[in-house]
């Protein structure tokens, strides 16, 4: 069922592996260790980071022993834990989700009383349970490299009558988390064996069934709850908040502001629509490959029907040339393209644009040398001059904010007027005093009224300060398929809950009602079906 709600939602990446031993039990077992390991080797590959999951169960839990030599020894190791009816599970950073896993295994399955706590929130306080009921408690303890100094020194201050259970993790930080979960899982079922609970096999009471079986959603008595959905997510987006966190007279504002916007927005004959590239008609993840076959459609009705179209890009090129694979030869000339944010603007059809030499202006070539000097800036960021733009863009997506934080550094250091700094989807963007995806919507405007057009229409994904969007998306009739800013009257986020993208994109498209030579918007209709 997830997997089908997921593919409702062009973003969400969809990755579906069935764990290797087939159906799963009460316990889940098999899908929980398949799913981390799946998480460790995801955040490994992002990170370039860290050691690969090994290839066996027996490398990673107990390399150079069988598996009955490990469940032999784990099975006399833990044998002073079950004469007591408390257990005390200590953990570190890296084993925290095997300790939680255990407890959770105990409680579900009846299996004994089990109190969580960090060696350092044991020092603070929470050690008087020995002092106090020491007779009925054990202590297992997971100990990992990470941890193992604060381990053993709070271990050796521990009453000697105490039971104690060391759990010895010898690997990497990244592996020895999901070693500890095995090892959680073999310690549920010794305890299983020594209570006489199968934990795979727990029953449920009539109760618990009951329980689990109620029903929670109600229905709202709040003020917003005769909103329709759309209304909700674009209130939600635009304030950044809950629609359940606004108090009356801010609900009020913002419900007020988006009727007046919806208004605004259909009331217009648009002449002419201004589209971002990356993010908007073309998804992050198509970037070299183009613009998809529905978004390739609309492009060509609309120019087909005399709608002036101009398309901001960060780019310069490779747009020109998956821009001429979408759009039909015949309506090159009459589109627009404002390469590098706006600093070089020509008609699809002029090869002599974007501009591919490097005369770019001093103030750009000094960021470039100041940025190259630094060489952990090189290590993190490929750093491209180009015509009136500098491009920095990030080697991982785990360098985003040091990227950034060091490009505005650089600048403010240099003290260089009118020069900014903008993000884009994939980049960090420096522009030439001047620069900006406006002046493309000023020729595309001017083309509007040469053809008794009305206003323009401009989509972007990226409306929010520092997005390169943010001038864009501040004119007056503008939709966001992502990030709003917090201007009530413009850049608003109108399409279905879970959209964003290219496919909030194609929403609004589908509710753009060609008449003649322009187009009006029908908001009712973004929300009709949906666009995959």
């Amino acid at each position: 069922p997830l997997g089908r709600e997921a593919t409702k939602y062009q973003y969400v990446d969809l990755f579906q592996f069935s764990p290797p031993p087939g159906r799963d039990g009460f316990l889940a077992t098999n899908a929980l260790l398949t799913f981390a390991l799946l998480l460790s080797r995801a955040y490994a590959s992002l990170n370039e980071t860290g050691s690969p999951p090994p290839r066996s169960l027996k490398a990673l839990v107990h390399p150079g022993r069988s598996a009955n030599e490990y469940a032999t020894t784990l099975r006399r190791a833990c044998q002073p834990l079950w004469d007591r009816d408390n257990l005390l599970l200590l953990y570190g950073n890296t084993t925290q989700a095997a300790a939680v896993d255990l407890e959770s295994k105990f409680s579900e399955a009846a299996l004994g009383t089990v109190q969580l706590t960090d060696y350092r929130n044991f020092a603070h306080g929470r050690h008087n349970w020995l002092a106090k009921r020491g007779g009925s408690t054990a202590v297992l303890a997971l100990v990992s490299e990470e941890d193992r100094d604060v381990a053993e020194r709070t271990l050796r201050l521990l009453p000697k009558s105490t039971p104690l259970v060391r759990i010895w993790i010898p690997l990497p930080e990244e592996l020895a988390g999901i070693s500890a979960l095995v090892a959680v899982l073999h310690i549920a079922g010794l305890a299983g064996s020594a209570r006489g609970i199968d934990p795979g096999r727990p029953g449920v009471p009539p109760f618990g069934r009951k329980i689990y079986n109620l029903r929670v959603w109600k229905t709202s008595s709040n003020a917003w709850a005769p909103f329709p959905s759309r209304k909700v997510a674009a209130i939600e987006r635009k304030t950044g908040v809950a629609i359940s966190g606004l108090e009356g007279e801010e609900l009020s504002y913002w419900a007020r502001a988006y009727e007046e916007f919806i208004r605004k927005i259909q009331s217009p004959r648009f002449g002419a629509v201004v589209f971002d590239y990356d993010g908007t008609l073309c998804d992050r993840r198509d970037r070299f490959i183009g613009i998809r076959h529905q978004g390739r459609t609309w492009l060509n009705q609309l120019l087909s029907a005399g709608i002036a179209i101009g398309i901001a890009t960060g780019r310069g090129k490779s747009v020109k040339e998956t821009l001429r694979e979408a759009v039909d030869r015949r309506f090159w000339p009459s589109l627009l393209v404002g390469y590098y944010n706006g600093g070089d603007i020509g008609i699809l059809s002029d090869d002599s644009h974007p501009d591919a030499s490097n005369t770019a202006p001093p103030e750009l070539k000094a960021i470039a040398e100041a940025l190259n000097r630094n060489p952990l800036l090189r290590g993190l960021a490929d750093v491209d001059l180009r015509f009136a733009q500098l491009t920095v863009t990030p080697k991982l997506i785990s360098h985003w904010d040091q990227v950034w934080k060091m490009v505005q550094h650089t600048l403010h250091s240099l003290a260089l007027v009118g020069v900014r700094v903008l993000r884009s989807s994939h980049s960090v963007d420096v522009l030439a005093l001047g620069v900006s995806k406006l002046r493309l919507f000023g020729e595309v405007e001017k083309l509007a009224t040469q053809g008794r057009g009305g206003p323009v229409l401009c989509i972007g994904d990226l409306g929010c300060w520092p997005g390169n969007d943010f001038d864009l998306l501040s004119t007056q009739y503008s939709l966001s398929v992502d990030e709003v800013s917090p201007d009530p009257t413009t850049c608003w986020n109108l399409a279905p809950p879970g959209h964003r993208g290219v496919q909030a994109c194609l929403d609004y498209l589908r509710a753009m009602k060609i008449q003649g030579s322009s187009v009006k918007l029908k908001v009712s209709d973004i929300h009709l079906g949906n666009s995959k």
